[in-house]
Parts: structure tokens; C-alpha cells; sequence
């Protein structure tokens, strides 16, 4: 019978669904008298007697922690120090065992964090110890908000602090399967507890913790060295048994992951050879946990005999726990264990409420732990169809359950290690042949510099002689429009007061008024040739009413509808405003030839130090990229040169749905 969730849920895994096991808080904390002692290095024997008189007293659990907190806010602040701590466990342990019997244990160390009478440190610890209590309340958001609080004083914590605050974090993260956190702030506290020679439960507790994070991940044999370590280190310093016992019983947990039952009983029964040691009162849960792990052992392998004879000690446990959920696990390693004996038909029936219960939670071990139980009972009473549907039931999980975060880990952890051996290795030889390496890489890196540095001076040649290039036929296309516009300039200025004038001289030696007709039209249209070669204009009026006249004369001359929408402060000088006004001009003259459009627009706006020309049109589009490479298209290549000679950059987008070119000054 598959029973391994039975032998590792207790008190917290029921609420976090993950497979930690009976022993994870009683390991952490300190249950027996001998750990929770005082030194006697700085404080009264009196105050010392009184801690023992109410530690050792027959007091109900409520008179206990009153008269402990009473104790502790009654006593000098020079002379708690000693004590405090055990004062803190004892508390702790107390409230756990019972916790109606005090309501305002967290009020307690909360109030005295705050009391700044006390030294820094076990105002500190009492944080981690309220951590610690909230932790076994299941709230890990406050447990979390609690360390943050304490270690906002990390620079003034003592060695006995910090070693605290790895026990706490460790347990946090062990309780959000953050694994290899866990073990690496656990890991931190060990070190600092062999090397201040620590002799107390509080290094064994990092022991346990480092050892239980081993079992989370699943490296048994790793959780079982770290097991028998910390035995061995209680043995010789604290004697404290009910730490002791709980190192033994997490041995046979992690000796039953391996299979091997045999020594897993042998560690159990070893654990129950301490409970005299330790108290019946002090330690029930404990004690009825190895009960059930050796019953629950012997279930599984048929000896029902000796799982009826181990189970049946925890009977008279059962009261006193007030635990539903160690209920729940006795009552299905009973149900199974008496089955071969008795009617189990009540037993079977809760087994299948807790299955309603644990599906709701999404428990999924313990679900395997109910189909098991039910599947085994069937079969010993050879019910076949009843077995075989909890079989079906079971093997519906076992995906599920072979997913789970554990394995990741797992996986992550040991490719960790993988990598960090070889980089050892790898380490190790560069070590071998140092010199002769350095030697290499410095030539190797000598060489490469070289290489580099000489193309970045070859590419900084070729993008300076690029630049110089460009700069030179920028500057030849500017002064070659200069000089076209100089001699546009020359020839209209030839043609309206040469040609114009004699032509108007001779007009008037003619009577007929056909022939003056016609002599003004062909002033008119001599008139407009020169405009066009330079448009005078341009200086009387300005750009921008230059521009708008252009888009009015050219609607008129063609069936286009060109509008304008101009935003100038005369900000360029007189030579770009040419170069300017004749992109537009040209830019126009194609869109009338060649669009078919019928609308465009000239737009201009400024904006700080950009001036942005934009016209577009309705038309029917072309293949911007094949006309340039033509060769054959002179306006647009003319647009593109004044652009550069501006200083700018022209853009041309076109498609089914017009053109657009776009000069940015």
C-alpha cells in the first residue's frame, strides 16, 4: 500500500499541500527542558529560579504563558537577556500545544520588539520568533513581512540573531518550495554556528532545517548523513531528546522513500526508545507520528498483526491532539489494518468523505493515500471491480503527481551540480598550465587588438572619405543649381527688359489693333516664360503667398484641385527659399503630368528647429524605386539633389491611393 504522504503530512503540510513531513516544526523549535535552560553568566539566580519554578511547574498551559509574560515585562532589562530566548521558546511551544489558551501571544512579541529598553538583538528576536508563530499559523505572507522587519538591522545583528534569522528564512522558503534558497540562507547559518563554536539547539535546528530541504528535493541519502550528523551533535552537546527524536524519525522517513523498510521500523522503534526521556505529556505528537509511520509500514506489508498493535497505542493519543487531520490518517491506516478482522463499512465511508475533502484542496497525496486504502481493502475481500476502479482511480493521479515542483528541482539542482563540477575541473587545469595559457591569451588578445584596432582605423577612413565625397557633390549640386538659377536669372532678365521693351516699341509704330493683340499676347507670354526661369516675385511678396499663388495658378491651368496649408516665419535665406519654392514647383509640375489626381496639397509646418514640407495627391501611385533607377526621371532626381542642397532629406511613398513626398529641413 502506497502510503508515503501518511508518514510526511502532519500540522502544516495539510494546509500547504506539499510533502513535508511530521517533524519540520518540532525540529525547529526547542520542546524539552534541557534546551530551553538559561546560563547563568549575567542574570539573578532568583530570576533564574523563577524561570524554572514556572518552565518545570504542573500549570495548565494558559497559567504557563501568563506568568511567563508576566516574568518577562516584570524583570530588569539589563538582567533578561540571559533567559529571553527560552523565555521566547517556551512561549512558542506552549501556545502551539494549545493555542486557545492564550489569544495575545502575537501582541506579546510584537509589543516587544517595540520596547526599546530591551538590547537591540532580542528585540530582534522576538520578531523572528513572532516569524516563527505565524509560520505555524500557515501565513506566510505576514511570517515574511516579520523577517523583512528584522533584518532591516542586519548590520547590528549578533552571531545567536543571525543564525535565527537563517533558521526562520530557511523555514520560509522551505515553505514556498523555494529549495535551493532554502538550503543556501540555511547553509549560511551553519557556517557561522561551527565557526562561533555554537553548542546549542539552535545549530542542531539548522541541521534539521538543511536536512529536511535535502528530503524536499529528494536526495535521501544527502537528508540521512545530515540526520545522523546533527544526532551526533546533539548527543554530545544539548542531550536534547525531543530533537533527538525527531533527527531519528526524519531518518526513517527518508530510509522509507528509499524502500528500505527495514532500517525505516528500526529508526521509528529507536525514536519510541526516547519517549520516556522526553515525557508522554510533552511530545504526544511526535510520539503518535512514529506509532503511525511503523503501523502504516507494516500496512503496507500485509503484517496486519503488528500495524493493529502500533495503531492501537495512538487510541488513547487521540483526545488529547484535538488534530482533525491526524484523525483522518489513523482512521484510514486503521480501516485498512482492521479489515482483514472485522466489518470496516463505517471506516470505508469516512475514507470516502475524506476523498471529497482532499479532491476540494486539491490534495493530490492524499487522495493516492484514500484510493490506496480503498483499493487495498477491496482486494482483500476480493472484490475485483471495487479493486480494479481504485486502481484506475490511482493511476488517473499518477500524472499529476509525477509532475510535481519537487522533481523540477530536483532536475534544476542536479544540473546545477553537474555544471559546477566541471567548471571545478575546468578550474583545475587552467590552474595545470597558468602560465603558458596567460602567455597564449595575452598574444591571443595582443593580436585581436590589433586586428580590431586596424579595422576600425580602415572603417573610419572609408566613412570619412564617404562623408568627404558626399559633402563635395553636395556642395557641387548647390552651387550648380546657384549657377542654373543665376542664368535663369540672366535670361529672363534679357527677355522682360530687352525683348518685352522692344516689343512694346514696336507695337506702338502699328495702327491695327489685331496686330497690338497679338504683340500683347506675346508679351504676356514672354512675360510668363521669364516668371517661370525666375519668379521675381518670390522677394516682393515671400514664400509663402509665392507658394499659394503657384497652387492657385496651377489648379486653374489644370483639372487638379491644389491646396495649401503653409505655417512660415521666414526662416530660411533667400537662396533656399528658391532652392525651396522650385522643389514645390516641380514637385507640382509632376503631379499635373503624371498623377491623375484630383486633389493635392502643399503643406508646411515648423516646429522649433525642423521645417517639415509634405505634398501629396489622390493619383494613381507608381513604382517610386524602378523610376529612380530608370534613369529617366528628371524631376525626381532634381527634387531629390535641392532637397540635399537644403540640407534636408526627401522621402517618396506611393500606392494605390496617391503619393506622398515628405522634405524635412
Amino acid at each position: 500500500m502506497n502510503i508515503n504522504c501518511t508518514e510526511r503530512y502532519m500540522i502544516n503540510q495539510f494546509l500547504f499541500h506539499r510533502p513535508f513531513f511530521i517533524t519540520l516544526l518540532i525540529c525547529f523549535t526547542i520542546a524539552c527542558k534541557q534546551s530551553s535552560t538559561p546560563s547563568t553568566s549575567s542574570c539573578s539566580e532568583n530570576l533564574i529560579s523563577q524561570y524554572k519554578s514556572i518552565a518545570n511547574g504542573n500549570l495548565t498551559d494558559s497559567a504557563k504563558l501568563k506568568q511567563l509574560k508576566r516574568l518577562f515585562n516584570s524583570a530588569n532589562p539589563n538582567c533578561i537577556t540571559p533567559i529571553a530566548d527560552s523565555i521566547y521558546t517556551n512561549l512558542l511551544l506552549t501556545w502551539y500545544a494549545n493555542p486557545a489558551s492564550d489569544s495575545s501571544i502575537t501582541t506579546f512579541f510584537s509589543t516587544t520588539y517595540l520596547k526599546e529598553s530591551l538590547p537591540l538583538n532580542l528585540r530582534v528576536r522576538a520578531m523572528i520568533t513572532l516569524s516563527i508563530l505565524y509560520y505555524t499559523q500557515y501565513n506566510l505572507k505576514t511570517m515574511d513581512s516579520c523577517l523583512e522587519i528584522a533584518k532591516n538591522y542586519e548590520n547590528e545583528w549578533d552571531s545567536y540573531s543571525l543564525m535565527s534569522y537563517c533558521k526562520s528564512m530557511g523555514m520560509l522558503l522551505l515553505g514556498q518550495n523555494k529549495l535551493q534558497e532554502a538550503a543556501l540562507i540555511t547553509a549560511r547559518g551553519i557556517e557561522v554556528g561551527e565557526r562561533e563554536k555554537v553548542k546549542d539547539h539552535l545549530l542542531s535546528d539548522l541541521y534539521t532545517n538543511y536536512g529536511n530541504t535535502y528530503f524536499q528535493i529528494g536526495n535521501y541519502e544527502e537528508a540521512i548523513k545530515i540526520y545522523k550528523k546533527n544526532y551526533l551533535l546533539i548527543s554530545n552537546t544539548t542531550k536534547d531528546y525531543t530533537v533527538m527524536q525527531a533527527n531519528i524519525s526524519n531518518m526513517g522517513l527518508a530510509y522509507q522513500e528509499l524502500k528500505k523498510n527495514d532500517s525505516a521500523i528500526d529508526c521509528f522503534k529507536k525514536g519510541l526508545i526516547l519517549q520516556p526521556l522526553i515525557g508522554n505529556s510533552e511530545n504526544n505528537i511526535q510520539c503518535f507520528s512514529l506509532y503511525l509511520n511503523i503501523g502504516s509500514i507494516y500496512v503496507l506489508e500485509n503484517k496486519f498483526d503488528s500495524a493493529r498493535f502500533y495503531l492501537n497505542k495512538m487510541i488513547p493519543m487521540l483526545p488529547t491532539l484535538n488534530n482533525p487531520a491526524l484523525s483522518k490518517l489513523a482512521t484510514i491506516q486503521f480501516t485498512v489494518a482492521n479489515a482483514p478482522i472485522m466489518d470496516v463499512s463505517a471506516g470505508i465511508d469516512s475514507i470516502k468523505s475524506y476523498i471529497i475533502t482532499f479532491t476540494k484542496a486539491n490534495d493530490i497525496l492524499n487522495l493516492q493515500n484514500c484510493y490506496t486504502a480503498l483499493n487495498k481493502i477491496a482486494t482483500l475481500r476480493e472484490n475485483d471491480r471495487e479493486a480494479l476502479k481504485y486502481t484506475l482511480l490511482l493511476d488517473s493521479l499518477k500524472d499529476i503527481a509525477s509532475t510535481t515542483e519537487n522533481k523540477r528541482v530536483v532536475k534544476e539542482m542536479e544540473t546545477k551540480y553537474e555544471t559546477t563540477k566541471k567548471d571545478l575541473q575546468i578550474e583545475h587545469q587552467k590552474n595545470t598550465i597558468a602560465n603558458n595559457k596567460n602567455i597564449v591569451a595575452l598574444l591571443a588578445a595582443v593580436i585581436a587588438f590589433l586586428v580590431f584596432g586596424a579595422v576600425i582605423i580602415v572603417q573610419f577612413i572609408r566613412l570619412k572619405q564617404k562623408n568627404k565625397t558626399e559633402a563635395l557633390h553636395t556642395q557641387f549640386t548647390k552651387q550648380l543649381l546657384e549657377n542654373t538659377e543665376k542664368e535663369r536669372q540672366r535670361i529672363a532678365s534679357d527677355l522682360h527688359d530687352g525683348i518685352c521693351n522692344d516689343l512694346t516699341i514696336v507695337k506702338q509704330d502699328f495702327i491695327n489693333e489685331n496686330i497690338k493683340h497679338k504683340i500683347d499676347n506675346i508679351l504676356d507670354g514672354i512675360r510668363l516664360i521669364a516668371r517661370n526661369l525666375h519668379p521675381e516675385m518670390l522677394t516682393i511678396i515671400g514664400l509663402k503667398d509665392c507658394i499659394e499663388n503657384l497652387c492657385n495658378q496651377m489648379s486653374v491651368a489644370s483639372d487638379i484641385k491644389i491646396s495649401s496649408n503653409i505655417s512660415y516665419s521666414d526662416k530660411l535665406n533667400s537662396t533656399n527659399e528658391l532652392h525651396l519654392f522650385r522643389l514645390i514647383q516641380e514637385a507640382l509640375n509632376n503631379i499635373v503630368k503624371h498623377s491623375g489626381a484630383s486633389n493635392a496639397e502643399v503643406i508646411i509646418k515648423e516646429e522649433e528647429e525642423m521645417l517639415q514640407l509634405c505634398i501629396q495627391d489622390d493619383g494613381f501611385g507608381f513604382d517610386v524605386e524602378a523610376a529612380l533607377k530608370s534613369g529617366k526621371a528628371f524631376g525626381l532626381l532634381s527634387i531629390m539633389e535641392r532637397a540635399k542642397a537644403l540640407g534636408g532629406k526627401a522621402t517618396y511613398e506611393s500606392g494605390e491611393k496617391g503619393s506622398r513626398l515628405v522634405v524635412n529641413l
